[in-house]
């Protein structure tokens, strides 16, 4: 099933109001408005430029726009970014890389070890404590990476195209590893991908963007269960809702062709 006129949560974990952003005193985004839910994921779909970046920084509190309103009903730690780099700390042990954002929070070293050391396990990488980054695989590095952003249990979990960099059957196996960890904690999610096939598979509401200045061209909820199973993907449910979303961005970005 396919609503493109999905209720806004009403007491959302973190809101974009009418926002507008510039660099250079070019509008890249705006007016734009996204409200997000505990344990709902949000994916952001549209062309390079869009952005669908900027409005991540915005939720993040790293930006301010120039217009408009950011919500974040949110304590320190309770935001957590994952961008498509992993951007690891390249001296210390992907252990200690977990562990850091407990460590800036005051926690005790072997409090924040043992918890670093639980979330690794729940990316698969109980044997890669030990390791640094040079040492470890791009699909190794990205669940470090993964690991650091679910230590403290966020309220907001922010990914910025976290797969790109990766092979087809990493991205797969990344993706439905994020399902089942969010699935656990949720958090609320935004995913902003290139790809309608990854957000169809690991969203709940998927908005396509237009051209810059980024807007809303259409929005949609799909009823399928999360997390997903593997074969999802190979349903005809799944097939239509690319198919779907894919023309809506054949759309909006026909209507921002010179």
């Amino acid at each position: 099933m396919v609503d493109t006129k999905a209720p806004l949560p009403p007491d959302p974990v973190a809101a974009l109001i009418n926002v507008e952003a510039s660099y250079g005193g070019r509008r890249v985004l705006g007016p734009f408005s996204l409200s997000l839910a505990p344990a709902r994921t949000v994916a952001l779909v549209g062309p390079s430029g869009c952005g669908k970046s900027t409005a991540l920084r915005l939720l993040a509190g790293l930006e301010q726009p120039y217009s408009g309103e950011v919500v974040r009903r949110l304590g320190v730690g309770d935001t957590a970014v994952v961008f498509q780099a992993p951007t690891l700390a390249p001296w210390a042990t992907a252990l200690d890389n977990v562990a850091l954002p407990l460590r800036l929070r005051g926690e005790a070293v072997a409090v924040a070890r043992q918890r670093a050391d639980d979330a690794l396990a729940r990316v698969g990488l109980s044997s890669a404590t030990r390791l640094k980054p040079q040492q470890l695989s791009g699909g190794m590095a990205m669940r470090v990476s993964l690991a650091r952003a679910l230590v403290a249990n966020p309220r907001l979990l922010l990914l910025d195209e976290p797969f790109a960099a990766l092979d087809e059957i990493t991205r797969r196996r990344l993706a439905e590893d994020v399902q089942r960890l969010t699935s656990e904690l949720r958090p609320a999610v935004v995913f902003v991908t290139h790809s309608v096939e990854e957000a169809v598979f690991m969203a709940d509401d998927i908005i396509v963007m237009a051209p810059s200045p980024g807007r809303e061209f259409a929005r949609f909820a799909f009823a399928a269960e999360t997390p997903r199973a593997a074969h999802f993907r190979t349903s005809t449910s799944f097939r239509d809702q690319v198919e779907t979303v894919s023309e809506s961005l054949a759309a909006a970005m026909s209507e921002g062709a010179p």
